[in-house]
């Protein structure tokens, strides 16, 4: 073999050792990236949904966050109401 292609090969193999370096160290980030992903999940669909639901219904939710507080004050003064009185009334 001449020389020429003996470095070319060499150079060859280095570059394969290269890329096999940088292959582990994707695959090593890639792995964080899913880590946390399963970990956060679903915060992430929680936050992504809720801002998709505010941004395409903006005015609507603030107009009906009044009409929900009417519709429940009812039942939070009821719950609040038995509450006071198992605490006052307790024995």
């Amino acid at each position: 073999m001449s020389a020429n292609k003996i470095q070319a090969i060499e150079r060859l193999r280095l570059k394969k050792d290269r890329l096999k370096v940088e292959e582990q160290r994707h695959i090593r980030n890639l792995d964080k990236h899913f880590s946390y992903l399963q970990q956060n999940y679903g915060s992430l669909l929680l936050d992504a949904g809720w801002t998709a639901i505010r941004s395409r219904f903006p005015s609507t939710l603030h107009a009906l966050l009044p009409v929900i507080y009417q519709g429940l004050k009812p039942v939070i003064i009821s719950f609040a109401w038995k509450k006071a009185k198992k605490l006052i009334f307790k024995g």
